[in-house]
C-alpha cells in the first residue's frame, strides 16, 4: 500500500525525468525536444484528478496576468473550442516543473499498453532503425501507478482535462 501517494507520484516523476536524461545522454543527437518545441502541447490532455491538484500548484505561482491568460485559454477549451494546452504561452510551458506524467513522457520511445506498438514523436529518432530496449519506456506500469495513486487520493479512477481542472479551480 502507498503510504504517501503524493510522495510516490513525485518519485515517479523524478524516475521518468532520470530516464529521459539517460536517453538524452545516449541518443541526444536523435532528440529534437527542447524549449520552444511545443508540437505535443497542441491538445488539451487528459490527466488523473490528483494530477490536476499538482499542476494547479504551478498556476498559483503565475503572475496575475499569466493566470488570466491561462484561465481564458482553459475556458475556451472547456467550451469545446480547439486550442493548445492552456499552460502553453509563446511555445513555453508555464507549468513545466509541475507538468503531469503524460507531458514528461512525450518525445520518448513508448511501448503503448494494449496496442502492442511503439510510439515516438515524429521529430525524434529519425535515423534509428533499431533502438535498444533499455531506451523504450513501457507505459503499462506507469499507468498502473497513476491509477493506484488516483484511487487512493480520490476513491476512483476519474480523469479530467487540464483545461477543466483550471476552470473548476476558478469556478
Amino acid at each position: 500500500m502507498v503510504s504517501n501517494p503524493i510522495a510516490s507520484y513525485l518519485e515517479l516523476a523524478d524516475r521518468i525525468d532520470r530516464f529521459t536524461q539517460n536517453v538524452i545522454q545516449h541518443h541526444g543527437s536523435e532528440i529534437r525536444c527542447k524549449p520552444g518545441c511545443s508540437d505535443c502541447c497542441r491538445v488539451d490532455l487528459s490527466i488523473y484528478v490528483f494530477e490536476a491538484e499538482h499542476i494547479l500548484g504551478a498556476f498559483e505561482k503565475l503572475t496575475s496576468k499569466q493566470q488570466e491568460s491561462v484561465l481564458e485559454r482553459a475556458r475556451n477549451l472547456s467550451r469545446g473550442r480547439s486550442g493548445d494546452c492552456p499552460f502553453l504561452e509563446q511555445n513555453i510551458c508555464l507549468a513545466y516543473e509541475n507538468r503531469p506524467i503524460i507531458c514528461r513522457t512525450h518525445g520518448l520511445v513508448l511501448l503503448v499498453p494494449g496496442e502492442d506498438r511503439i510510439s515516438v514523436c515524429l521529430h525524434n529518432f529519425k535515423s534509428q532503425t533499431k533502438l535498444d530496449k533499455r531506451f523504450v519506456m513501457d507505459l503499462e506500469p506507469i499507468n498502473q501507478i497513476l491509477a493506484t495513486i488516483n484511487h487512493i487520493k480520490t476513491g476512483g479512477f476519474t480523469r479530467t482535462t487540464i483545461s477543466r481542472a483550471i476552470v473548476d479551480l476558478k469556478a
